[in-house]
């Protein structure tokens, strides 16, 4: 085998067992990976799109289910009031850690 098809290999294996511990806590893959990207202090709606690589309109779709689901919050940044900040809701940070440590004990 050469280098792109172990690395290709290797993505579909974590893909799929990503997607299961997703399932596992009543997640999809896209949500996690999403709760994932978050970081601590939040991040802009427009850095957090750039990051996943996803247009502005389908990463707002996708946030808006996860604020649904009482994970994320969004509020205007104190300094400039256009610009949306999504941040983790304690329900949000408890699934992250529950994803995090599920794919620690995978590699123990």
């Amino acid at each position: 085998m050469n280098i792109p098809e172990l690395l290709t290999n290797l993505t579909t294996h974590y893909n799929a067992i990503f997607r299961q511990y997703s399932s596992r806590l009543s997640l999809t893959a896209s949500q996690a990976f999403h709760l994932l990207s978050i970081p601590v202090d939040g991040i802009s709606m427009s850095g957090l799109a750039n990051k996943l690589g996803l247009d502005t309109s389908t990463l707002t779709r996708n946030i808006q289910k996860l604020d649904k689901l009482d994970l994320v919050r969004r509020k205007q940044d104190i300094n400039d009031k256009r610009i949306l900040v999504v941040y983790l809701t304690d329900k949000g940070k408890g699934k992250v850690e529950r994803v995090e440590r599920s794919l620690l004990d995978l590699n123990l």
